[in-house]
């Protein structure tokens, strides 16, 4: 009877302004009666998008109920305005890209009651396809879904800094995920849906991009590189001494002084040679571009086995052929050119409006920099000057660079078609050497696995035949990765679970939405060497997984060590600031501790000089990142110092820190500065001069510690 009422209330919308005011009245008041189900019924707005207002029900109803009814018109009437039946639930689907409270980017796959993920940090707000997300932290996620909730698994891979895993448990919707309870040290709480931009073309993106150049017709990169293909390559090979055009006496150098400044303003507005006629002005030539510039042998068995790049895309619409390239590198002896871009910005100079960063720079910071093993270049390259233009590079980040290095290169294919008011690409022309990659994305420098590597796990940085790279991740015998396309993801992107047992590594993955495909299936692959493995063969797959062998480019977070900060000791009779208690803050890599000084006491060194020494016994546990050298730094009161751990240093030992004193030393009132300045005794800093502890000097600190192995055998 009740959903009689119902109907007729409903229905009754048509022609209640055609009844007098007291017929009005007596429905509003069985409506009264029937209850609230009649209240909140409602007509369909739309024939997909289900029931719009809160608790409401379609009308007639035969079935389900609440916002996430699904309305189906019926047949007698028109689509999407008219009353409707409601016809169940909507299904949940969670496949998609969604943005974290963490200001991450997750792309989630639902396959059936399936979840995965890849989830990555970012730190601009600006999107680009070729700039790297996921340098803080990446992560990939496996789980299962029942009754609303999502539980399972996630693990960090090594695309980022930070390697954790734990579990997680989520509360999941259509539109909505928030997260019930997690473990490991997960940050984000709650996931809303988002959508990133289509990338540009990349012939687009070049004339987007600004040089310092101020030639005719030479303003962007577009004016004198010519695409070879429309997405980036990665490409293996040797850096070499013999060039087809000059040979270089450095096996890498960067045509920028060490003189001139590095903002953006600066380099885009550095031009040297005008000549100006009737009042217009032209660069001559001269203006450094900011290029690191270095000469490669490639691989030409590697090459020809990895998928799809001789029989890929190629811009043949623009007069780029397969077989074009192959005869230009086969004339040159496999010899390719490398040029790596200080920015990728798109204003010229004198531009009021702030630039935009659409492709990676060697001075660009975060996800705009070009990558080193994994790592944000950011600037950090020891140059010294060589000539009027240009500067040898001596190491990156700290890593020197040699000819004979095997590096795998990733970037865009294009010939350089020269410079001016006239030039030709010589496309088809074998004996033009003109092939580049430029733009440089990232620089993999390939490890050298005959050193011994006794804690090494699979865990690292891998290539595959299919141009993209795998972030694997070994906890126990449980494996995981996060592949990607050459492209950032855009053309693939996948995760995978799996188990090593008898040198194999068997389990399940998915593509996630990052790319374009939508494969999922099982996958075993012989891992021959077990933990040590450096390279890895498929055995056996379904789903249409595209490659079949991969090759390590690094170890990553296989090594670990302790650091114990032992203690500090001043040459001043007392220790500073000792009525605030001033911890020390200790930052190594992306770890930051502090360490109480306690027990203050004088003592004699060996030297015979009278200290003051509290004790720190603080610990830290250390993975060091994929290349050498790990920043450290101190902070006491004013006191600082900053220092790098190189590889040889990372090792059990015993090792002494000056820290350099401040001009005025925070104290907490005027007696204890005079505690600190009244002694003047004799000391030895850290140069090997005597200096003096009167009023006019600070006293002098110094931090020691030691290394030790965090698994001793």
């Amino acid at each position: 009877m009740r959903n009689i009422f119902c109907q007729a209330i409903t229905t009754g919308t048509m022609w209640l302004r055609l009844l007098p005011v007291r017929n009005l009245t007596i429905i509003a008041l069985v409506a009264a009666v029937v209850g609230p189900s009649c209240a909140r019924a409602q007509t369909c707005r739309s024939n997909d998008r289900g029931c719009t207002a809160e608790g409401a029900m379609c009308s007639p109803v035969s079935s389900g109920t609440g916002p996430t009814g699904i309305c189906s018109t019926q047949q007698t009437l028109p689509k999407g305005n008219a009353k409707c039946k409601c016809v169940g639930e909507l299904p949940l689907s969670l496949t998609g890209e969604w943005k974290g409270d963490d200001g991450g980017l997750y792309y989630l796959r639902q396959i059936g009651n399936d979840l995965w993920w890849a989830g990555f940090s970012t730190d601009t707000m600006e999107w680009a396809p070729y700039l790297h997300n996921g340098l803080a932290f990446t992560n990939v996620f496996h789980g299962t879904i029942e009754a609303g909730t999502a539980a399972g698994d996630w693990v960090d891979v090594p695309r980022g800094r930070i390697l954790q895993n734990g579990t997680l448990t989520l509360s999941v919707s259509n539109n909505l995920i928030s997260r019930q309870s997690a473990t490991g040290g997960f940050g984000a709480t709650r996931w809303t849906r988002t959508s990133s931009p289509s990338p540009e073309d990349i012939f687009t993106i070049f004339s987007a991009v600004k040089k310092n150049q101020d030639e005719w017709r030479d303003h962007s990169l577009l004016d004198n590189l010519k695409p070879a293909k429309a997405k980036p390559v990665a490409i293996f090979g040797t850096i070499s001494q013999k060039s087809m055009k000059n040979t270089d006496p450095d096996p890498m150098h960067v045509n920028y002084l060490t003189t001139y400044q590095r903002h953006y303003d600066d380099f885009i507005c550095l031009a040297r040679d005008f000549i100006c006629i009737l009042g217009a002005c032209f660069n001559i030539g001269g203006t450094p571009d900011g290029d690191i510039d270095f000469d490669m042998v490639v691989d030409r068995t590697e090459l020809d086995h990895q998928t799809g790049f001789w029989n890929g895309p190629w811009e043949t619409s623009h007069n780029v052929t397969s077989d074009d390239f192959r005869n230009k590198l086969d004339h040159y002896e496999q010899q390719l050119h490398v040029e790596s871009i200080m920015y990728g910005g798109t204003t010229e100079c004198g531009d009021n409006a702030p630039t935009s960063y659409l492709l990676p720079g060697w001075q660009q910071s975060g996800s705009s920099s070009i990558l080193f093993n994994g790592v944000p270049v950011a600037g950090n390259l020891e140059l010294m000057d060589r000539d009027s233009s240009s500067a040898r590079v001596d190491s990156i980040l700290r890593t020197p660079i040699a000819f004979g290095n095997r590096v795998r290169v990733t970037g865009n294919l294009v010939l350089d078609c020269g410079h001016g008011a006239t030039h030709r690409c010589d496309e088809d022309e074998a004996g033009e050497y003109n092939q580049e990659i430029h733009p440089l994305y990232t620089l993999d420098l390939v490890q050298d696995f005959n050193l011994p590597r006794r804690l090494a796990l699979l865990t690292g940085a891998w290539s595959n035949n299919d141009a993209g790279t795998y972030y694997l991740r070994q906890i126990g015998n449980t494996v995981w990765w996060l592949g990607m396309s050459v492209d950032e993801g855009q053309s693939f992107a996948n995760v995978f679970r799996g188990t090593l047992q008898n040198n194999q590594i068997s389990g399940e993955w998915a593509d996630v939405p990052l790319g374009a495909t939508t494969n999922a299936g099982t996958l075993t692959v012989s891992a021959g060497l077990g933990d040590l493995s450096t390279t890895l063969t498929r055995l056996a797959v379904s789903g249409g997984f595209g490659g079949d062998t991969w090759q390590k480019l690094y170890d990553v977070g296989s090594r670990t060590f302790v650091m114990v900060f032992d203690d500090a000791t001043t040459s001043a009779a007392v220790w500073p600031s000792m009525t605030v208690a001033v911890p020390f803050e200790i930052t190594i890599g992306s770890q930051r501790v502090e360490a109480q000084p306690t027990h203050p006491h004088r003592v004699k060194l060996p030297n015979g000089q009278q200290v003051t020494q509290v004790n720190l016994n603080t610990r830290v546990t250390i993975a060091p990142p994929r290349l050498g050298a790990l920043p450290v730094s101190v902070n006491f009161v004013g006191y600082r110092a900053s220092w790098m751990l190189t590889e040889s240093d990372q090792k059990p030992g015993i090792y002494a820190q000056p820290i350099k004193a401040p001009r005025a030393l925070p104290v907490a009132s005027i007696q204890e500065k005079r505690q600190l300045t009244d002694q003047r005794t004799e000391a030895t800093g850290p140069a090997g001069r005597p200096t003096s502890n009167g009023d006019d000097v600070m006293p002098e600190l110094m931090i020691h510690y030691h290394i030790e192995k965090a698994n001793p055998e």
